[in-house]
């Protein structure tokens, strides 16, 4: 969306973050889905979560990587 540029990009960003820093990758339930953001060297970082209006109750439930993969388009994984 491009007045909400960071909303739907939180998967294929997690996914990203984690690949070049490791770390962990956790998710929050949220009404319109789960919500993905990485741990690294215990601290957390969500790059997407300017698309919220209010801070979000973190859960840091333990994601996979198929979990978060469910929500990315072959495109962005091959990008």
């Amino acid at each position: 969306m491009a007045d909400n540029p960071a909303a739907g990009q939180c998967n294929v960003t997690a996914l990203l973050i984690h690949e070049l820093f490791g770390g962990e990758l956790l998710k929050t339930p949220l009404p319109a889905g789960d919500h993905f953001y990485n741990r690294i060297e215990g601290r957390r970082y969500d790059f997407t979560a300017s698309q919220f209006d209010r801070l979000i109750a973190y859960m840091d439930l333990p994601a996979s990587q198929a979990d978060a993969e469910l929500g990315v388009t072959s495109d962005q994984l091959a990008n």
